[in-house]
């Protein structure tokens, strides 16, 4: 009994599997199918709309996001690797079978080539790449109901204007813009698929940033010759503060503390004075040099937070030097000579200075990274709702974060 009931269980959940799962016809089969499909097919002419009509074809499209690289905030640019999806129902593909999961495979160098495609482009794209490798990474499925399935591996550098006013805080809006080049949206519509029409690989990796969210849009464009059907995936990227800190702004704020330690050493003879030259030099040197070996600056004709910061640090070197030479003026009595005896002048010009210096760095620290701290998300929320214009399609927000 037990084992009857068991069996019972098993067969359920086979049935229950292979309900929910397309599969192929045998090789034989797909050749005789695919032959008397495309035997009086015109690849040039788009498919009648729904229910035979002449109204728009309806083009469903998700992609997978396999990888993000190459991010570049001086050329404005990223790179990503999709596999990219469309969909779409032609009614001269179909053919009879009793199973409507099933479906044939055309190859794409070959039949595949004369199904008629969507004329779809990426409007911001900087460099196009398909994958080939052995065989071109892509395939088409043809089910029962003429719908067609396509999917292919592709690499895309895409354009990313961005707002640097507050680098290395800022958070960057990136976006995918795909688009009908030649059909208007009398003939064919783009729509995102109703379900997870992104997703996003969970090995994720971006050197510098985090993916905190996207968004999927809808971006139609009017121009001259009609109105084209557009759709736009909108990334938002955080850029990583824990690099910026432990390599750029602790170091520096370091090195300005070494330059107030140099104002305990009194010049009262040639090698102190020596030694204090070497560490107010030596500190200011490796201030500036830390900023300008971290990483390549974008070319920006306006100031950024990074600017201001640079401004600060140079600010209270320059102090430090002026003070510094005020006092080996006061204390050799303007002659130029290695007598540093001085005056009590110089000795409260160094007191001052030991008291003023330090506080007026940790002042300048908390008013700099109070005034631009990193943005919340709920801060990134408001700012992509004011980037994205209202469209008439509503938004599917995803939001995920991935710290790499």
């Amino acid at each position: 009994m037990f084992l009857a009931n068991f069996a019972s269980i098993l067969l359920l959940a086979s049935a229950l599997l292979t309900s929910t799962t397309a599969v192929s016809f045998s090789s034989q089969e797909n050749k005789d199918i695919v032959e008397k499909l495309l035997e009086d097919y015109n690849g040039n002419i788009r498919p009648d709309g729904e229910n035979g009509t002449s109204s728009p074809t309806i083009v469903v499209i998700n992609m997978y996001v396999r990888s993000i690289s190459e991010f570049d905030d001086v050329k404005m640019s990223y790179k990503t690797q999709l596999t990219f999806r469309t969909q779409w129902l032609d009614p001269r593909l179909k053919f009879d079978s009793t199973d409507e999961r099933r479906y044939v495979t055309l190859i794409p160098t070959t039949t595949g080539n004369k199904l008629w495609r969507p004329d779809l482009f990426f409007s911001n794209e900087l460099q196009f790449t398909s994958h080939d490798g052995l065989l071109p990474n892509e395939y088409y499925r043809v089910f029962p109901n003429g719908e067609v399935l396509h999917s292919t591996r592709i690499s895309v550098k895409w354009s990313c204007p961005m707002t640097l006013r507050l680098y290395p805080f800022d958070q960057q809006t990136c976006s995918m813009r795909m688009a009908s080049y030649g059909y208007t949206t009398d003939d064919i519509i783009f729509k995102w698929k109703a379900r997870d029409p992104i997703q996003v690989t969970s090995e994720l990796h971006l050197r510098g940033f985090s993916l905190e969210k996207f968004t999927t849009d809808y971006c139609d464009s009017t121009t001259n010759t009609g109105t084209y059907s557009c759709l736009r995936v909108d990334f938002l990227f955080q850029r990583d503060f824990s690099s910026w800190c432990h390599h750029l702004f602790l170091p520096m704020i370091m090195s300005l503390l070494l330059i107030w330690v140099s104002t305990w050493i009194t010049p009262s003879y040639t090698g102190a004075t020596l030694v204090r030259a070497l560490l107010l030099g030596g500190s200011s040197l490796y201030c500036k040099v830390t900023l300008w070996s971290f990483r390549p600056m974008p070319q920006i004709s306006y100031t950024t937070a990074l600017d201001v910061w640079d401004m600060c640090c140079t600010t209270f070197i320059l102090l430090a030097i002026v003070e510094f030479v005020v006092v080996l003026v006061l204390r050799s009595g303007g002659k130029g000579d290695d007598d540093f005896s001085g005056s009590p002048g110089s000795r409260r010009i160094d007191i001052v200075m030991r008291i003023i210096y330090p506080i007026a760095i940790v002042a300048c620290v908390c008013i700099y990274f109070a005034t631009v701290p990193p943005k919340t998300e709920d801060d990134a929320e408001v700012e992509m709702e004011e980037e994205v214009p209202e469209m008439v399609e509503q938004n599917t927000v995803n939001t995920m974060k991935f710290q790499f």
